[in-house]
């Protein structure tokens, strides 16, 4: 029984041992954070028992870790949602180093209407709607809101969806001075802001596709409107009797204008047509006589202002006099400059044969020393080689996020170049495509593109290991 004690004894004499010389070890390495096996921020002769029951029980008497730490990234808060400070954790055992801490909310802060933080419009409550018992809904009246500035919300209190502006809904309000329609509507109906007199000014968004009769009749102090690009009818006296209003213009999506839709605007002196087949109602009263008509040679416009012994001066079709070359398959491209000598150029995104423009070709502007913009429609998918090369007059270009190819040099010396903006499309872009642009100080690319980015205004493939193109009109020291 001695001896099996003695034994016993002897092992953990040896065990000890063993621990304080792996303890030594550490320490005779120089790993001080590594001796301190407990965790109670010293070194000392408890390590060596407390290594000894970890090689034991290593469960429940874990080793220190010197925590190798990984930074764990924080994000501001929105005006509607919280946000989180930085902290780090180890990545070796996976306690947290430094917690992170939740930002509140900043909450909206509305100034007219419209958030200072975030830009959110804030919509009027009080007006009254009516249900479609579709999901869908109309404003019926201004109900019991009573300031001079209305928000139409895209949802009614009861969540249908707002989709016209119903007939006489703000009729005869006499003290409302503006109005902001959202993208959920389509439709404004008949006499909806008639008699608005303090009514300035109205954006009408792309979403509305016709504009009832009556709509703004006798608005006198409206001086602007815009007309978005997806109206097709403009109703009879929809403008009648604006005497503020000086200019409008009809966007060519319009295909109907009704009888007396501007007449009696006693300021008109300007109506531009985009439009070539609009449908302008036959009669004198259609459009006041004092104003000029702009538009296209041979449209609809012309053959009025011609009846109806009105002005007209003709409007340049965008990139008139360009040459093209169809692709056989109802697609062209940009072929030549031709006869063009707009200096600020505009791609029409269907050819005068009516081909769809979907590529601008090798050197077709190259060397146009006269050009200062270019505007490149979204049917554009390609820029061909040295297709902008030597333009140094060109002062910057957007890239719209149809394109996806930039061909070499294509964009090559174009020294007065100063600003470059890449959709999100661009999956290529070529050798030298703004090699010596010597004013470039800033390339923009959409965050989401796949394939590049910017970083400080330089271009960068989308990881940011390789630096493509330096706005090398910046003056920064180093990058």
């Amino acid at each position: 029984m001695k001896t099996r004690t003695m034994k016993r004894m002897w092992v953990l004499v040896m065990l000890i041992a063993l621990a304080a010389l792996c303890f030594s070890m550490q320490i005779f390495a120089g790993d001080l954070a590594r001796g301190d096996m407990n965790g109670d921020g010293k070194v000392d002769s408890d390590d060596a028992i407390y290594l000894l029951r970890h090689t034991m029980l290593p469960d429940q008497y874990p080793l220190a870790c010197d925590h190798e730490t990984e930074i764990d990234a924080g994000f501001a808060p929105t005006c509607t949602e919280p946000g989180i400070t930085e902290g780090s954790h180890c990545t070796s055992c996976g306690a947290i180093v430094v917690a992170q801490e939740e930002i509140p909310a900043l909450g909206h802060h509305y100034i007219d209407h419209i958030c200072s933080n975030c830009g959110d419009v804030k919509a009027s409550e009080g007006l009254a709607f009516t249900s479609n018992g579709d999901g869908t809904c109309y404003v019926s009246g201004i109900g019991t809101y009573t300031d001079t500035d209305i928000v139409i919300p895209a949802k009614s209190p009861a969540g249908d969806t707002v989709t016209s502006i119903g007939d006489y809904a703000f009729y005869n309000c006499s003290g409302l001075a503006s109005v902001t329609i959202p993208d959920s509507v389509t439709s404004i109906g008949f006499a909806a802001f008639a008699l608005c007199d303090r009514l300035t000014s109205v954006t009408i968004p792309d979403s509305v596709t016709s504009i009832g009769a009556g709509a703004f009749d006798s608005c006198s102090s409206l001086t602007s409107v815009t007309i978005g690009n997806s109206v097709t009818s403009i109703g009879a006296g929809a403008f009648y009797s604006c005497s503020g209003l000086t200019s409008v213009t009809i966007p060519d999506s319009v295909t109907s204008i009704g009888d007396w839709a501007f007449y009696n605007c006693s300021d008109l002196t300007s109506v531009t047509i985009l439009s070539e087949t609009v449908e302008i109602y036959d009669s004198a009263y259609t459009i006041y006589s004092g104003a000029t008509i702009y538009g296209y040679t041979g449209s609809t416009a012309e053959a009025y202002a011609e009846k109806y012994d009105r002005t007209f001066v003709a409007l340049r079709k965008p990139g008139e006099g360009l040459e093209f070359t169809s692709n056989g398959d109802g697609t062209c491209y940009v072929s030549g400059i031709g006869a063009c000598t707009d200096t600020d150029i505009v791609i029409p995104t269907k050819s005068p044969v009516g081909d769809t423009v979907t590529s601008i070709g090798e050197w077709v502007f190259a060397w146009c020393e006269s050009l200062t913009s270019v505007t490149i429609p979204d049917s554009v998918t390609s820029i061909g080689s040295y297709a902008f090369y030597g333009c140094s007059g060109l002062t910057s270009v957007t890239i719209p996020d149809s394109v996806t190819g930039i061909g070499d040099d294509a964009f090559y010396n174009c020294s007065g170049l100063t600003s470059v903006t890449i959709g999100n499309g661009v999956t290529s872009i070529g050798d030298s495509a703004f090699l010596y642009c010597f004013g470039l100080t800033s390339i923009t690319v959409d965050t989401n593109n796949p394939n590049y980015m910017s970083i400080d205004s330089n271009l960068y493939n989308k990881d940011g290991s390789l630096l493509i193109q330096y706005a090398i009109g910046k003056t920064d020291a180093s990058f």
